[in-house]
């Protein structure tokens, strides 16, 4: 029995669950099956690890005899860990139910299921059950800031984390990327800083996290410091995320040379680190050289992604180079991904659009079965910026016809479509919508076409009335207001 349960841990860890059914089939032949309490226990964990979850309930079900707690952790860990997180809270409310009392493994496994479901409330009751246990484990404490960065509990991570006696590489990690998903960048880099005064030596997570943080703040010389570090590691030539993430923060950042010259320093490549480049010069307005990088991938040897063709196409609507955008459709088009992916049709119709093609673009969009506000967005846009206002007010009337609700960039495209033709009456329905949502306020490009749109309809006191309701007062708003 020893030596099966042994067997099955193997194939649990190397997910071959074929061989481990055979094991099961042995075990049973032996009559071991309903003896072994190690034998059940690693059953239900070699199918649980191996996402057979259906398979480890049904041989958890029938182990009425030879339950303990290290089968029930093993069934919430396979619920947990293949993001059944519901399944896994009800196992442990069972198992508690069934007179089993938790260990610090079963919280670990139970811990994980509220983050992933983002039970914050369920996880605070859990924490207060191991306070009021007294129980001490690192990993089990780890995992309680893991869990209230996932839920967004930052000062209660924070509060467990600053009680640890031991704070390890893991620990940080789990609150540095906490901080940077929930957009406090500023406190993410003040902890790496914090841990480097303590001694704790940055790992590839940890950089990883840093160098989203720099991106958010545009903080290049914090990013330069982090690569210092990688530098002095050794890890630019080891580990190609990181080098991805170098280059995406330095893209992001507009130190493209810099960019350029970590890509070229790296041994290795890929499609990611390709489009991190690309994504870098699109945005900066350098479309021409973001062309040449992806003739450069091509002649490497590698093949575009969607998030690759979304880059490339926003490069081609950005100068206009509609015979290289027409090329790239047709590989869309031969891959099928049209059909299958939302972003790359909408940066297809908004290349077509950009680039004054509004047949080609009408044709992209009439392919499509499912059409979301993106897409009506990107055609009313593109009609409205080519003078065609009547055909995007048109659109703007089908849109409503089939249900969706425009945002704030359709209002924005509507507004300029009801200036270029002169429609105050259509401007002032869609001055009316954009109050009821509440959108005024809230978005300066909406505020700066509502003005735009009153002064090019000739309702000059109806512009000053909205310039002088608007919370913030840009340049482009005051041009509308003095061009009008």
């Amino acid at each position: 029995a020893i030596t099966l349960a042994c067997m099955l841990k193997v194939y649990g860890h190397t997910g071959a669950v074929i061989e481990g059914k055979q094991i099961h089939d042995e075990s049973i032949k032996r009559g071991f099956f309903h003896k072994s309490v190690v034998l059940a226990s690693a059953l239900v964990d070699m199918y649980a690890k191996c996402g057979a979850l259906e398979r480890a309930q049904e041989v958890f079900d029938e182990l009425v005899c030879v339950r303990n707690v290290v089968s029930w952790t093993a069934l919430i860990a396979g619920y947990a860990e293949h993001g059944y997180g519901e399944d896994a809270l009800r196992c442990f409310d069972q198992m508690k139910i069934q007179g089993f009392s938790p260990t610090a493994a079963t919280y670990v496994c139970t811990l994980r299921a509220c983050g992933a479901i983002k039970a914050a409330e369920r996880g605070e009751e859990i924490h207060g059950e191991i306070d009021k246990k007294g129980i001490r484990d690192l990993l089990l404490e780890t995992t309680l800031v893991d869990v209230y960065c996932k839920c967004g509990a930052l000062v209660k991570a924070r509060k467990v984390f600053d009680k640890l006696r031991v704070r390890d590489i893991i620990c940080w990690n789990a609150l540095i990327s906490g901080y940077v998903e929930h957009g406090y960048e500023e406190k993410a880099l003040k902890c790496l800083e914090q841990m480097h005064a303590e001694g704790i030596s940055p790992d590839a997570v940890t950089f990883i996290c840093g160098l989203k943080a720099c991106i958010s703040t545009r903080d290049v010389d914090k990013g330069q410091e982090i690569h210092d570090d990688i530098e002095r590691q050794g890890l630019l030539g080891t580990n190609l995320v990181v080098g991805n993430a170098l280059i995406d923060m330095y893209a992001k950042c507009n130190s493209l040379a810099k960019a350029r010259k970590v890509f070229d320093e790296m041994p290795n490549r890929d499609v990611v680190s390709w489009t991190s480049l690309m994504s870098g010069y699109v945005e900066h307005g350098h479309g021409e050289e973001a062309l040449k990088c992806y003739e450069e991938m091509l002649l490497d040897g590698f093949l575009p992604n969607p998030i690759t063709f979304v880059c490339i196409l926003k490069g081609c609507g950005s100068i206009g180079a509609i015979e290289k955008g027409r090329e790239i459709h047709a590989e869309i088009a031969k891959q099928g991904l049209i059909h299958k992916n939302v972003l790359v049709a909408n940066a297809l119709l908004d290349m077509y659009s950009k680039c004054g093609a509004l047949v080609n673009a009408q044709e992209v969009f009439d392919e499509l079965s499912s059409r979301d506000v993106m897409l009506w967005t990107a055609l009313i846009g593109g009609y409205a910026q080519h003078g065609h206002g009547e055909k995007a007010l048109n659109c703007f009337v089908h849109m409503e016809h089939e249900g969706i609700c425009p945002n704030a960039s359709t209002f924005v495209c509507i507004l300029k479509a009801c200036g270029s033709i002169g429609s105050l009456e259509k401007g002032e329905e869609m001055h009316g919508h954009v109050i009821k949502e509440g959108l005024l306020g809230k978005d300066i490009l909406l505020g700066s076409a509502v003005v735009d749109m009153y002064t090019k309809c000739g309702a000059m006191s109806k512009a000053q009335e909205v310039f002088d309701q608007l919370p913030i007062q840009d340049v482009v708003c005051w041009n509308a207001l003095i061009s009008g």
